[in-house]
């Protein structure tokens, strides 16, 4: 994993706590899934400035600037990518069970 080579743990942590906003945004878009309602958006609003915040006082962000980010955000773009996709495959599969309908 690049992203945790080059950045910190802290840095990687943020970026994967913002995938749930990406990847509600990618189910309503690309599945036809309903949008987030207000009180799921006022939740991922919260995660956002937590992140604009950890991101304003990083030491790293501050002494590379929007370069020191790049590996991270390449890492949330694919795992967001990968959540929405894994939801894509699943749903258009008929699992069924032995013992059950």
């Amino acid at each position: 994993m690049k992203s945790l080579s080059l950045s910190n743990v802290e840095t990687v942590i943020v970026f994967r706590a913002l995938s749930p906003l990406l990847v509600s945004v990618a189910d309503a878009l690309f599945l036809g899934r309903e949008w987030p309602s207000a009180r799921s958006w006022m939740a991922l609003s919260v995660i956002a400035v937590g992140a604009y915040g950890y991101a304003s006082t990083d030491e790293q962000f501050q002494s590379q600037g929007v370069l020191a980010y790049f590996w991270p955000t390449l890492y949330l773009f694919v795992i967001s990518f990968e959540m929405a996709y894994g939801k894509k495959i699943i749903s258009g599969v008929d699992l069924k069970t032995r013992s059950g309908p």
